[in-house]
């Protein structure tokens, strides 16, 4: 979580600085925004993977064999 924060920053910060957005302003907002993402993968651990049937589940299509 501190990679993911310390990215974050980074990210956020360059494009901050470019513009002329105070320093602080930055992980102010990036370190709240990562803990509830964070938060929001550990209460719904599927949120991010796309549903794949599992393969004994898939409907044979007829003439595949």
């Amino acid at each position: 979580m501190l990679i993911t924060i310390a990215s974050v920053s980074f990210g956020v910060g360059l494009p901050a600085a470019w513009i002329g957005i105070p320093g602080w302003t930055v992980p102010a907002v990036a370190v709240p925004a990562v803990v509830c993402v964070a938060g929001l993968l550990l209460l719904r651990p599927g949120l991010l993977r796309h549903p794949v049937p599992a393969p004994h589940r898939r409907r044979r299509v007829a003439g595949t064999g």
